[in-house]
């Protein structure tokens, strides 16, 4: 539900931190009738009328390799998911703080992060809120197996008041053709990493021009 899972700290130039010793723990209580794994399932489910809440947390260290020094970060989320019947609503509010102890003149207040060959700075503290809703289908006697279409809305609110917030709207849909998969979406978004390859004006930290952006996507996948 978050898109920033697959992110995590990287050393480049005067960013010289990279993540430690980290601890996660995390707890759920369901609420409803039906299987647990209605939740995760990507087909019709009539059947279901389940909702799970749970609290997670995680903390680990920051080292520093340039001057050996240990810092810490720390997140704390809650969370709501459910499906009734054809419908999946989402929700998740997370607060985080890295605390990174870096050579004078390197600023605090932003993290250098990456994911695959891209990064960005990231404000070293905040809130994030996400809320997705997502609809399934499964028609018969067609070529199409299945489908179902979603919109997903993240904030990020930032702790420095001089920065700017990130935001980020992306609605779309998945289509399941057997062997084929397609999906097809649209993002918005204004401050975000992923709209245009500018480090200055695309990233989670400072932000930049603070103006809506988006970008459309289709993403054609053939399993065999």
């Amino acid at each position: 539900m978050d898109r920033v899972r697959h992110t995590r700290l990287v050393r480049v130039g005067d960013q010289q931190n990279e993540e430690a010793n980290q601890f996660n723990g995390r707890f759920a209580y369901f609420l409803g009738e039906g299987s647990k794994d209605c939740l995760t399932s990507w087909g019709s489910r009539p059947d279901c009328s389940l909702s799970q809440l749970g609290v997670s947390g995680e903390y680990g260290e920051i080292d520093n390799v340039e001057i050996e020094e240990i810092g810490d970060r720390w997140a704390a989320a809650v969370h709501y998911k459910a499906r009734y019947g054809d419908w999946n609503p989402e929700f998740q509010l997370t607060r985080y703080q890295f605390s990174p102890e870096n050579p004078p003149g390197v600023d605090d207040r932003l993290l250098l992060f990456g994911n695959l060959e891209s990064t960005r700075l990231i404000a070293a503290e905040g809130t994030l809120l996400n809320v997705n809703l997502r609809h399934f289908w499964e028609p018969d006697g067609t070529w199409l197996k299945r489908y179902n279409a979603y919109i997903n809305y993240s904030h990020l609110f930032k702790e420095e008041d001089e920065f700017k917030d990130s935001q980020i709207v992306n609605p779309g849909m998945l289509l399941d053709m057997g062997p084929f998969w397609m999906w097809i979406d649209v993002l918005f978004g204004k401050n975000a990493w992923y709209l245009n390859d500018s480090p200055e004006n695309s990233g989670f930290g400072a932000g930049g021009t603070d103006e809506w952006e988006g970008r459309f996507n289709v993403n054609f996948e053939w399993y065999f």
